[in-house]
């Protein structure tokens, strides 16, 4: 929904037909790491406007239901979890609670917070760095999109691939968030 919602928002902006729109969605999150900030850059949109008019009013409970046994899952972790987004934190925490993830992160790296460079640009990784402390053997990205994923292992993270597309781009494999508990049991983490 929200890929199309921008689709559809930059089609508005710039007069395109959805197609044309789609299309360069999709190159400028490749070029820039994010739609948002290639907006920016090229058309002096303002990722904040583009942020609230294509994502923060989707309705979430309408398109995302509560999933307990992820939120079980993580809880009993009982690591500080982060929520490192390329979203917006209005949309993270809005995404959050229709899962029922509310209370279940300490924190949240949106996409403000990093300058609006997201993931996988290295600079992105840095800013959480800069708040947490230095990668190696602190922190872990569970992610899947291998290119994010390979920023964090070259940052000596822990990398944690989620789903069958990114399988072969971390440290570890897990076919969906709900197993990380077993991950990090594996890496000696739990």
């Amino acid at each position: 929904a929200g890929d199309q919602r921008i689709a559809e928002f930059i089609a508005g902006r710039l007069n395109l037909p959805l197609e044309q729109a789609d299309a360069l969605r999709v190159r400028l999150w490749r070029d820039y790491g994010t739609t948002a900030r290639g907006l920016a850059v090229e058309f002096g949109i303002s990722p904040e406007e583009m942020c609230r008019e294509a994502l923060e009013s989707l309705d979430f409970d309408r398109l995302l239901a509560p999933d307990p046994e992820l939120a079980k899952e993580l809880r009993s972790l009982g690591l500080p979890l982060y929520l490192f987004t390329n979203s917006t934190e209005t949309y993270a925490r809005r995404v959050l609670s229709a899962l029922g993830l509310a209370d279940v992160f300490v924190g949240i790296f949106a996409i403000a917070f990093l300058g609006w460079e997201g993931k996988p640009n290295r600079a992105a990784f840095r800013r959480v760095e800069e708040a947490l402390g230095p990668g190696p053997g602190r922190l872990a990205l569970a992610d899947d999109n291998p290119q994010n994923l390979a920023v964090a292992r070259e940052l000596g993270w822990l990398t944690i691939a989620v789903g069958r597309e990114a399988a072969d781009a971390g440290d570890l494999a897990i076919p969906r968030l709900h197993d990380l508990g077993r991950a990090l049991r594996r890496a000696g983490w739990l």
